[in-house]
């Protein structure tokens, strides 16, 4: 992947991410994790970051 497309790739550009709070969210391309329920939670990431399971958000018309 070359810089530009890491750059587009970014987790705030993931059709997976789910804002939180400014600049986390959740990643919601994996199951929730950390036990029994009511204590599992979608991992958190950084808007910036970016990983394989990108998948960009559809195109909003």
């Amino acid at each position: 992947m070359n810089t530009n497309e890491q750059k587009n790739a970014r987790c705030e550009s993931c059709k997976w991410f789910n804002p939180t709070l400014g600049e986390m969210g959740e990643c919601r391309a994996s199951p929730p994790v950390g036990g029994v329920k009511p204590w599992q939670r979608w991992p958190e990431v950084k808007a910036e970051d970016w990983c394989r399971v990108f998948s960009a958000k559809p195109a909003v018309r």
